[in-house]
């Protein structure tokens, strides 16, 4: 076997396995998410259940609900008024529509919730089998009031693959090649969970 076939086996099995470990989750285990101050935090558990709790000295349920899909993140604000979910523990298996931004209210009431085609490029969105990587950090305002997503876009990135010599080469190696690297900022209304605005990170 030629030297040359045998090193593109090599790479499309390493590309292979680096798919098969990004999709590869542990079982969701019961996690509590705090709020900053760490005044509030909710429980999560397999099943779904999700239930804000005043954290003093004596544990008080202030409200019980199923999520949609069991969280990636989970952000408390810091007086236990709102909380956004951020995406999904086990992917949004690159889902148009999958409802990856959700915003709750009083009473852990929906107030809104956005798709993945409404908050991500997904042209330009590296992706597994099970998951679009859309985003690279999501937080909350100090104030608590908006919440804050960094998306992410796919670029080419020639220190991977600077020494491609072939269209056909580059080619096999194209997926091995890309990078992800920040888009845009997005802006959300906590208390009403709206989409304010959104900024192109290269402009700014």
């Amino acid at each position: 076997m030629k030297l040359s076939t045998c090193l593109i086996i090599v790479v499309a099995l390493l590309i292979l396995a680096g798919n098969v470990f990004a999709d590869s989750y542990i079982t969701f285990q019961t996690t509590r998410f705090y709020s900053a101050n760490r005044n509030y935090f909710v429980e999560v558990n397999g099943n779904k259940r999700a239930t804000l709790y005043r954290n003093s000295r004596n544990l008080l349920r202030v409200w019980t609900r199923t999520l949609p899909e069991l969280p990636r993140e989970l952000l408390v604000t810091n007086d236990g008024t709102g909380v956004a979910m951020v995406d999904f523990y086990y992917g949004n298996n690159h889902d148009p529509n999958a409802s990856v931004v959700v915003i709750l209210g009083d009473a852990g009431k929906e107030i809104a919730h956005h798709p993945l085609k409404a908050v991500a490029d997904l042209s330009r969105t590296t992706a597994t089998t099970s998951m679009a990587h859309w985003y690279g950090e999501a937080r909350l305002s100090q104030d608590g009031h908006s919440l804050i997503i960094e998306t992410l876009v796919a670029k080419y990135d020639r220190s991977k693959c600077g020494n491609i010599s072939s269209p056909d080469e580059a080619d096999k190696m194209w997926e091995f090649c890309m990078a992800s690297v920040p888009h845009e900022h997005l802006l959300f209304e906590m208390a009403t969970g709206r989409l304010v605005s959104r900024e192109n990170v290269a402009t700014r």
